[in-house]
């Protein structure tokens, strides 16, 4: 459990290493959720 919370740790850290990461980071996450919503009928929350 150890080492996967280090290399959780690491991979975020590089995620979110600057600016510059931090915008593509959350833009890739929006437009992944935005993909399920558009591909899977029944998860948009009304």
């Amino acid at each position: 459990m150890l080492i996967v919370r280090r290399q959780v740790r690491a991979f975020c850290s590089g995620l979110f290493s600057d600016g510059k990461a931090t915008v593509v980071t959350l833009a890739g996450i929006g437009s992944f959720i935005s993909g399920l919503v558009a591909l899977v009928p029944g998860v948009v929350i009304h």
